[in-house]
């Protein structure tokens, strides 16, 4: 059942919010050793926030974006919010750039680039002039990316992040364009972003980016194929997203959408109930059973 809440709103909030490094980068260690320390636990977040400090002391910048990229896009929300600080600073973003023109960096400042064309064009209110504008531009870092992804090495999971995001943009941009063409097109988008997620989660399951990513991307494409496992599949993702990320509101608010999208009311009122909680601060990751899906717990608990 579809409750006229688009999907693109919460696209824009989520994205907006392999291997653990790169080889370039060992030149960044210092006394704590964080390299070391990713080597034995990936989701050692703040070894890696520890690891962008050291790389940008080091002059290494292609190696902070990198390692910011893998914030932005894998971590639970205080983390990808730093991450995302990182990759906003236009000279950082252009430094890195230089120093890495065509590996994984530049693949991370192409769907950055293509979000950030995206959002311009929605705060200047030209969507309606630059649509076709903007989808050519978007398509075209997209394909820069797919080319330059061919000649790296396979699994890296920020690259995964990076062109499934790039491919999300992709979507938005012929959303907006509208037309049978533009529909056949974001279906073929969405299939390879959703390939894209799905490795990423199979490579990093403890990621609660990975799986916020591919939640949105089953959203999306139970938007456009109206196959009601799909819906399922992305309540799965988020709910799987929120028990690794149980602090971040955008999650239990996007439950509540996809549970309204999907007539599970009681549900709703549930994951409603939980993102109240989180805002006042009576929620979190103390829960006493973390593998039942919240929605259900706070439901009952009204």
């Amino acid at each position: 059942m579809r409750t006229g809440i688009p999907l693109l709103a919460l696209a824009c909030a989520l994205l907006m919010v392999g291997w653990p490094h790169p080889v370039w980068g060992a030149g960044a260690r210092g006394s704590a050793d964080p390299l070391a320390r990713l080597d034995r636990n990936p989701y050692d977040y703040a070894a890696r926030r520890e690891l962008v400090e050291q790389c940008l002391a080091a002059g290494e910048h292609a190696s902070a974006y990198y390692h910011a990229a893998w914030l932005y896009w894998l971590a639970p929300k205080e983390h990808a919010e730093a991450g995302f600080a990182y990759l906003a600073d236009r000279r950082l973003r252009d430094r890195a750039r230089a120093a890495g023109p065509e590996g994984a960096v530049s693949i991370v400042v192409g769907a950055v680039t293509a979000r950030q064309r995206l959002v311009d064009t929605c705060l200047r209110g030209t969507i309606a002039t630059q649509t076709s504008f903007l989808q050519r531009e978007v398509s075209q870092l997209l394909a820069e990316a797919e080319r330059n992804a061919r000649v790296l090495a396979k699994g890296d999971p920020v690259v995964r992040a990076a062109l499934a995001d790039l491919s999300l943009t992709v979507d938005d941009a012929l959303r907006f364009e509208g037309g049978s063409r533009s529909r056949r097109e974001r279906l073929k988008v969405l299939r390879r972003a959703a390939g894209l997620a799905e490795s990423g989660v199979a490579q990093l399951p403890e990621s609660p980016g990975a799986h916020r990513l591919l939640g949105l991307v089953h959203a999306r494409r139970a938007e456009m194929d109206a196959q009601p496992e799909l819906w399922d599949s992305a309540i799965t993702e988020f709910e799987a997203a929120w028990r690794l990320d149980p602090n971040n509101i955008l999650l239990p608010e996007t439950l509540r959408v996809l549970s309204l999208r999907t007539g599970r009311w009681d549900e709703a009122r549930g994951w409603q109930a939980t993102a109240a909680m989180i805002g006042e601060g009576k929620c979190g990751g103390d829960d006493t059973n973390p593998d039942a899906p919240r929605g259900e717990q706070a439901g009952a608990e009204e």
